[in-house]
């Protein structure tokens, strides 16, 4: 990847960060179980804050960082009143920012970094501006979930899908062995069923068509994954979330 590229794609209006609706709110979902209202929190690659207006609603300071600025004017246009920053994560530090958080959330956004050291040179920055035993809660793609999502598609003669020119997907067991000296991994929850549903179940059903994110059937996927937070399916997720405590 070009950094200028990537860039240039979210500078654009009209990207859009995520199609699918229905799992933007599981996402959203998933994080503000583990957010608190004395929480002071700062959303790192917060786009245009689909999930950053909720999690504004329930603690008690937040900052929402972007380099983008065409991404935070569009936040802008949902809460005026929230506060952001236009810096890139890359130069993310306590000596950048002077102000340390509870909580650090990256949301489908560590994958936007052209390599695995610059992924690591952020996850050491967010170590850096978090009071001792913080949390950072990561929700990022894994390379794990799209290889058994795939194997599985191709059983029933289903196309791949590919992981987005832009993004650059962490292997999780390479991630886990990097980040032991900095974090300790507290909780896991991936989104197995959902994806299962909507990736090969309807995906089957509907062939050769593509359905749509609001099918019906991936409508009752997103209630059924919210209700329920499956742990009797695992391993068939694009994305996982990831709850690290501050060594």
């Amino acid at each position: 990847m070009m950094p200028d590229e990537v860039k240039k794609y979210w500078d654009d209006s009209n990207a859009e960060s995520m199609y699918d609706k229905n799992l933007v709110e599981i996402e959203s979902d998933a994080i503000l179980e583990h957010l608190k209202e004395s929480d002071r929190v700062i959303d790192i690659g917060c786009g245009e804050g689909e999930s950053t207006i909720k999690y504004l609603k329930k603690v008690k300071e937040l900052i929402a960082l972007d380099y983008s600025m065409t991404r935070l004017e569009k936040l802008k246009d949902k809460n005026d009143q929230i506060i952001t920053l236009q810096m890139d994560m890359r130069e993310l530090s306590f000596d950048t920012i002077k102000k340390k958080f509870t909580k650090a959330i990256t949301q489908r956004s560590l994958i936007n970094l052209n390599n695995f050291d610059e992924q690591k040179a952020v996850i050491k920055g967010i170590h850096s501006i978090l009071v001792d035993d913080g949390k950072y809660i990561m929700l990022e793609g894994f390379t794990e979930g799209v290889e058994t999502i795939n194997k599985i598609r191709s059983y029933f003669k289903l196309q791949a899908i590919e992981v987005k020119w832009h993004n650059l997907f962490l292997n999780k067991k390479e991630l886990l062995e990097h980040i032991r000296p900095y974090f300790r991994l507290e909780y896991t929850r991936d989104f197995s069923l959902y994806f299962f549903i909507t990736r090969v179940f309807n995906a089957i059903l509907k062939s050769p068509e593509i359905p749509n994110w609001n099918d019906p059937v991936n409508n009752l996927a997103k209630t059924m994954e919210i209700s329920y937070k499956n742990d009797f399916i695992r391993g068939i997720s694009r994305l996982e979330l990831l709850v690290f405590k501050k060594c």
